[in-house]
C-alpha cells in the first residue's frame, strides 16, 4: 500500500553528544535493575557500528539486549552483549 506521504529521510548518526543523549536517554527507558554504560565510548561506537547508525536498528538492538539480559539474570547490557544480540537479529531476519 502506497504512503500518503513521501519519506522523510534521516541521516544517520554519528558519535555526537547528540547520539550519546539519545542512547542514555532510551538506556534509562529499559527495565534493567543494573546500570549498563550507555554513554561511554565503546558502548557508543559499538552501537554505531552495529547499527550503521540507523535509529530503528540501535533501539531493536538494545530492546534485543535488553530482553535478554532480563531473561539470563545479568540484568544489564554492555559491548560484548550487544555484538551477541547484533548476530542474533542477523540471523533471525534472514
Amino acid at each position: 500500500m502506497a504512503s500518503r506521504f513521501e519519506p522523510l529521510l534521516l541521516p544517520r548518526w554519528t558519535e555526537i553528544d547528540g547520539f550519546r543523549g539519545f542512547v542514555t536517554g532510551y538506556g534509562r527507558l529499559l527495565p534493567l535493575r543494573r546500570p549498563s554504560p550507555f554513554g561511554e565510548v565503546a558502548m557508543i561506537r559499538s552501537l554505531l557500528e552495529l547499527s550503521g547508525g540507523i535509529t530503528s536498528k540501535v533501539t531493536a538492538l538494545l530492546a534485543r539486549a535488553a530482553e535478554a539480559a532480563i531473561l539470563d539474570g545479568s540484568e544489564h547490557i554492555d559491548p560484548v552483549a550487544l555484538v551477541k544480540h547484533h548476530e542474533r537479529l542477523r540471523s533471525a531476519a534472514a
